[in-house]
């Protein structure tokens, strides 16, 4: 076997995916819906969160320009918010969320824990950064990560 389909294979397989489309087209408005709930959702609380950081609200609905921002709360540079949109290189680029979320996080006055809150349960974190009682604090999200007390 070399590992090529015979036609009666390739009709099949085709048959197949034609067949999971079809199953799958009256489910297509259900699926557009919550993508743009759960959207609208997440850009309502990072805009309330934006909004405590001076940022106008508006940045978190678009998207790019919403990590842009993030990153610049974050102490990080924003331009890697463009490298995130490029397939692959998006993956690397985004491992500087890790120490934006951190700064963001001392910026408003929580503590490291809050950093596996934000891997974990995000919508959580953003919600309590959003409409808790802390004040963002430029100053206390410094740009190094080790603090010498």
């Amino acid at each position: 076997m070399s590992g090529t389909l015979t036609p009666d294979q390739e009709l099949a397989a085709v048959e197949a995916l034609q067949n999971f489309f079809v199953a799958l087209r009256p489910w297509i408005p259900m699926i557009i819906f919550i993508v743009v709930v759960f959207y609208a959702g997440g850009a309502y609380i990072i805009g309330r969160m934006f909004k405590k950081a001076g940022i106008p609200q508006w940045a978190a609905w678009i998207p790019g320009y919403n990590f842009w921002k993030y990153f610049e709360m974050g102490k990080q540079p924003p331009w890697i918010a463009l490298l995130m949109l490029i397939p692959y290189i998006g993956i690397v680029a985004s491992v500087f969320i890790i120490p934006a979320t951190y700064h963001v996080n001392k910026g408003f006055g929580k503590s490291h824990s809050y950093l596996l809150m934000a891997y974990f349960l995000p919508v959580l974190w953003l919600s309590i950064l959003a409409f808790g009682d802390d004040k963002w604090q430029p100053q206390k999200a410094k740009n190094k990560i080790v603090e010498n007390n």
